[in-house]
């Protein structure tokens, strides 16, 4: 989308294209932050064997860390999808679309 945006978006065309790369980047750091917890602490991506090991108590801290992983992936989520509190970023890029992306985002489905 950043490069969609960069080659034929209008105006502020780069600036508004690194401006979503950046955005889009830092709200992926949180995801990937629970992410490489929960395989630290189970040695596994698998959804399974993660599943098996937090509901089995083998986990160790899941308790305290609980907290910290959904707020990860809350943000992850809320800065892809894009929820009204967490999109300073978004407005810009949105409108430098090229007008046929501009109507088929995920932003209006």
């Amino acid at each position: 989308m950043a490069l969609l945006i960069g080659m034929y978006g209008h105006g502020r065309k780069v600036y508004a294209a690194v401006k979503y790369f950046l955005f889009t980047m830092i709200g992926s750091m949180f995801m990937l932050a629970a992410i490489l917890w929960l395989y630290a602490k189970t040695g596994s991506f698998d959804f399974i064997v993660i599943q098996n090991a937090i509901r089995s108590g083998s986990v160790p801290g899941f308790e305290h860390a609980s907290l910290w992983l959904f707020l990860g992936f809350f943000i992850a989520f809320a800065v892809k999808v894009p929820l009204f509190l967490f999109t300073p970023g978004y407005p810009m890029p949105t409108w430098k679309r090229p007008p046929p992306d501009r109507y088929c985002s995920p932003e209006c489905c």
